[in-house]
């Protein structure tokens, strides 16, 4: 949220919360915020039809766990809905991140790759209701050129009936390099115990509470100069609306393996909330910018060894709302 590390300390103050802000700004990670841009330096394609090399294809979900359970008890809220529960689907083409631009940008290092595309697509009708990798796909296409690709005609039935089209409204954004905040929570997980400490010391609870009220009421979409940008983030912390989508998915991949009762519930969330500081925010897309969606959130989260691992292959999707 903030385009320097400069700005943490006097917006600190603001607060009161001067004593605070040096631990904070060490907790910061870099990401990248985007504004609206002409084709020239933009680094973020949100729907449209994806460049996709020949040797390609246009990926679909499998049939899901559960599928004709979810159906029946969800069903009822739209035709492509039904269609998507009931066996594989093509997903639908969200967002595109030209790495080349990214590394322009200068602001995540070596975290991404250098050349190429990341195409990510999604299931955005049962996508909502299901938090596991099967929602979801991202390719690395490693060519630096590939003609457009047009939906498979499947998908175009898949929505039939529905309000979601097969093609997305199509933006094209520039990056802003930024530091992004740990939110609230996180914070208090993460940072030192002095900090744990002042974040849930009665003597200092209106100051944090102005804080991050203000930090709601403007993110993701105003930095904390003021400065105007889309709710989409490349890297750093994820901005939740509800918990940390880290843990969401941690909890659906642990879920996909059979449990084997040695463990309580208790034990279970404690392993889930170790496990998830494993994870790392990919890209996250504010649902509403597409004109579509009425709102929501979706999370590309992954784990770090495959990021590392340069291996697409594993991300999840959370889906979340106010």
């Amino acid at each position: 949220m903030f385009e320097h590390k400069s700005e943490i300390p006097s917006y600190f103050a603001e607060f009161d919360l001067a004593p605070f802000a040096a631990e904070v700004a060490a907790l910061c990670r870099p990401a990248l915020a985007f504004e609206a841009a002409e084709q020239a330096g933009a680094a973020l394609q949100l729907g449209g039809t994806p460049a996709l090399s020949a040797s390609l294809v246009w990926p679909e979900h499998p049939s899901y766990r559960n599928g004709a359970l979810l159906a029946e008890k969800f069903g009822g809220r739209g035709p492509g809905l039904v269609r998507s529960f009931a066996g594989p689907a093509p997903l639908h083409f969200v967002a595109s991140v030209d790495l080349a631009a990214v590394t322009r940008a200068g602001a995540l290092g070596d975290r991404l790759p250098a050349e190429g595309r990341l195409l990510f697509f999604w299931d955005p009708l049962a996508g909502c209701y299901l938090e596991t990798e099967e929602t979801c796909r991202v390719i690395w296409d490693r060519s630096s050129e590939a003609p457009r690709c047009e939906p498979p005609p499947a998908l175009q039935a898949l929505v039939e009936g529905e309000y979601i089209p097969a093609v997305l409204p199509e933006t094209r954004m520039a990056p802003i390099p930024i530091w992004s905040m740990p939110d609230r929570f996180l914070m208090q997980d993460i940072g030192s115990q002095d900090l744990q400490d002042a974040i849930g010391d009665p003597d200092w609870e209106a100051e944090w509470d102005s804080l991050f009220d203000a930090i709601i009421d403007t993110s993701p979409i105003t930095l904390a100069s003021g400065r105007e940008v889309r709710p989409h983030r490349l890297g750093g912390w994820p901005i939740p609306e509800q918990d940390d989508p880290r843990y969401a998915a941690v909890a659906a991949a642990r879920g996909a393996v059979e449990r084997t009762g040695r463990m309580s519930d208790e034990e279970e969330k404690a392993a889930c909330a170790a496990e998830q500081h494993e994870w790392t925010l990919l890209l996250q897309i504010g649902l509403s910018d597409f004109g579509v969606f009425a709102e929501g959130t979706v999370y590309f989260v992954m784990r770090e060894r495959d990021l590392r691992a340069r291996n697409f292959g594993r991300v999840h999707a959370i889906y979340q709302q106010t």
